[in-house]
C-alpha cells in the first residue's frame, strides 16, 4: 500500500512539473473552462496551496467556491490595518456567515508602523508611499508565503484590471516562482455579479485600498 502511494505521489509530482513549465498548453486547455473545474485541476497537486483575499469587490465569489470545493485550503487575508469600518464589518460577517478559516497576517508592530500609523497614507509615486506599501501589506504577504510554504496561490485577479495583469492568464508565475491560479480570470463584472446573486452573496462595493488608492493601480504583490 506504502509503495503505491509512494508511486502516486510521485507521478502527481513529475506531471505538476510538466505542467507549470507548459503554461501556454495548460492556459489554451483552460480558457474556456469553468472556475471550479479550474480550481479542481489545481488541487488534484500535492502541493501547499493558499488562497489570498483582500475581502474588497467580488472576492467574495474566490472565496465561497474555494471554501465550498475544499475548505481546508487555507486563505490568507493581509489586513493592512488600515481598511475602512465598513470592511471590517463585512469581513466579520463573511467569515461567520461561510464559516471560514482565516490566517489574518498583519504588518510587524515595529517602529516603522508605528510612524506610519501616526501619519496619513503617503502619497502615491513617493518613496514614502512605496515604503508604506511595503511595511503594511508586501512584508505581511512574503511572511504568510513563507510560513505557509505555498507553492501554489490561487488569487481572484482578473484581464482588465491593470495593463500589468492582461499580459498574465489564468495560470501564471509570481516573482518569487510560486505558481498563481486564477481561476476568474476572464470573467467580466456582469459575470460575477450574476454568480454572486445566483449563490446569494454579499459584495463589498465600500472597499479602500491604500497601498493601490487608485483602482488600475497595482500594489506591489502581483507584479
Amino acid at each position: 500500500m506504502f509503495y503505491l502511494k509512494f508511486i502516486f505521489v510521485k507521478n502527481c509530482l513529475r506531471l505538476y512539473m510538466v505542467d507549470v513549465l507548459n503554461l501556454d498548453k495548460i492556459n489554451l486547455k483552460f480558457r474556456y473552462s469553468k472556475p471550479e473545474d479550474i480550481i479542481n485541476y489545481t488541487l488534484s497537486y500535492p502541493e501547499p496551496t493558499v488562497l489570498t483575499t483582500n475581502f474588497g469587490p467580488y472576492e467574495i465569489a474566490l472565496v465561497y467556491l474555494i471554501n465550498s470545493l475544499n475548505s481546508s485550503i487555507p486563505i490568507i487575508w493581509i489586513d493592512t490595518g488600515f481598511n475602512t469600518n465598513e470592511t471590517y464589518d463585512y469581513v466579520k460577517k463573511t467569515i461567520y456567515r461561510h464559516q471560514l478559516k482565516i490566517l489574518k497576517y498583519e504588518p510587524k508592530e515595529n517602529s516603522k508602523f508605528k510612524k506610519i500609523k501616526a501619519n496619513q497614507i503617503p502619497n502615491l509615486n513617493t518613496k514614502e508611499h512605496e515604503l508604506f506599501t511595503h511595511e503594511v501589506k508586501i512584508e505581511p504577504f512574503n511572511r504568510a508565503m513563507k510560513e505557509t510554504k505555498a507553492k501554489i496561490w490561487i488569487t481572484n485577479i482578473r484581464k482588465g484590471q491593470t495593463k500589468h495583469r492582461d499580459n498574465l492568464d489564468i495560470f501564471s508565475y509570481s516573482k518569487n516562482g510560486i505558481l498563481k491560479v486564477s481561476p476568474f480570470f476572464y470573467w467580466s463584472d456582469e459575470k460575477l455579479d450574476e454568480f454572486i446573486r445566483k449563490n446569494e452573496l454579499i459584495n463589498n462595493v465600500q472597499y479602500f485600498d491604500p497601498t493601490k488608492v487608485l483602482k488600475n493601480r497595482e500594489c506591489g504583490m502581483h507584479n
